[in-house]
């Protein structure tokens, strides 16, 4: 859902829902345009409708996803962390 309103909000025309429902039901387990209009209120409700944030809150998410990238690669190849940096 983060990936639609991103578009959403980066575009400089409206896209409707029913746009991102005939595209992605087919990954989606969606059974409605309804649904996806329910997945987009919830999830900006959840981030508070902050759609932009600055600069060091990206640099903390960053640095979170290429930690976890990196644990996750060590175990699946089976290698130690402090050996693989």
């Amino acid at each position: 859902m983060g990936i639609i309103i991103a578009i959403k909000y980066h575009e400089e025309y409206y896209i409707e829902n029913i746009y991102f429902y005939k595209h992605a039901s087919k990954y989606w387990n969606v059974s409605d345009i309804k649904e996806i209009n329910e997945l987009e209120r919830l999830f900006l409700q959840k981030i508070d409708y902050r759609l932009k944030v600055d600069q060091a809150e990206l640099e903390r998410y960053f640095e979170r996803v290429k930690t976890k990238s990196l644990e996750l690669q060590c175990k699946l190849f089976k290698i130690h962390t402090k050996d693989f940096v």
